[in-house]
């Protein structure tokens, strides 16, 4: 009979209520289903406040900032100091709302498995990017320029076929972009820990080919994990590979790409343009560069924002929780190792 906790507010979730709670009557009866399933739901402010489980959890859903300090002020995450109730010797497994767990993992007592939503975000971000991708080849913001001018100037752009996008990470994220970018008839090449045969992907390249992968390629979509060995990947030798008429797009996390080369090579016209959605520091300082270059397009690390966010996370959980009520294998279980 597992007690389950879920704990905290998933990032960017369009509805919950002021007190943090956002579990509808349908997803509690998704969950309490289950056979044995004891639910237990608490918000960030409580778990902040002092209030602890009424019965230590085996099984958390948890939303927490754990290490990042740069997480540490977003609304809805648990903090790092209440998790003390949480991680007791009861526990048995974790879900992360995340895909991302480098904030996460360290605090993970040994034998515990961490899964992650890996995979609930998918459509979501992957929307964003074909929507970077396709506002670049039209020339949106030229467009919208030009109307603030009144100018009715007709522009020279570009179809989506035949053209080279680039995706670093084929996981969920990275296979759901591959998917759209197929569906406008782009050539998609991926880049992943190591070289192997997907469907999707014209050829997926090992990682120690990066700047193989990036020739040719006129879009470039970071979705992969950060872990020490993506940290900084993207790096003024890997910008170096790409044409003048490239566009960088970052849905992943921002330490993966080099804030000063990208700047440099911006300012420089080495690359057309880029749209940013992760940042080393968040929220982005007022006085950062991005601000003012023009060719940038940012946003506050939500292209995971959706109407279904909820929902998907719930389905997601309650998929795994059946699993682990009937002893089967977990889905997304986490490899300490290699960080995802």
């Amino acid at each position: 009979m597992p007690d389950v906790l879920v704990a905290g507010t998933p990032f960017g979730l369009q509805v919950a209520d002021p007190c943090g709670r956002w579990l509808t009557d349908a997803h509690e009866t998704v969950l309490e289903s289950l056979p044995g399933v004891r639910l237990e739901h608490l918000s960030a402010r409580e778990l902040s406040d002092g209030v602890r489980p009424r019965r230590k959890p085996n099984v958390v859903l948890l939303e927490t900032s754990g290490i990042s300090a740069e997480y540490a002020s977003l609304p809805g995450l648990i903090p790092r100091s209440a998790l003390d109730g949480i991680i007791t010797g009861e526990l048995r497994w974790i879900q992360s709302c995340s895909a991302g767990v480098e904030h996460l993992l360290p605090l993970v007592p040994g034998g515990v498995p961490l899964t992650s939503a890996s995979g609930v975000h998918a459509k979501a971000v992957a929307e964003v990017v074909l929507a970077g991708i396709l506002a670049h080849a039209k020339r949106f913001d030229t467009r919208r320029d030009n109307q603030h001018r009144r100018a009715w100037e007709a522009l020279d752009c570009r179809e989506l076929g035949a053209t080279t996008v680039c995706v670093l990470g084929v996981g969920h994220i990275g296979a759901e972009i591959a998917r759209l970018c197929n569906a406008f008839g782009m050539r998609v090449v991926g880049v992943a820990r190591n070289a192997r045969k997907l469907d999707g992907f014209a050829t997926v390249f090992p990682q120690s080919h990066l700047h193989e992968a990036l020739r040719g390629a006129r879009y470039v979509a970071v979705a992969c994990p950060l872990t020490e060995a993506t940290r900084g990947m993207v790096d003024a030798a890997a910008l170096a590979q790409l044409d003048p008429s490239a566009y960088l797009l970052n849905i992943a996390r921002g330490p993966i790409v080099d804030d000063d080369a990208l700047v440099d090579a911006l300012r420089r016209n080495a690359l057309s343009g880029a749209l940013l959605d992760a940042f080393e520091l968040e929220p982005l300082p007022g006085d950062h560069p991005y601000w003012s270059l023009p060719t940038v397009r940012l946003l506050p690390h939500d292209s995971h924002s959706s109407h279904r966010l909820g929902d998907n996370q719930i389905k997601a959980f309650a998929d795994n929780l059946r699993r682990f009520v009937d002893g089967e294998s977990l889905l997304n279980v986490v490899d300490p190792d290699a960080g995802y």
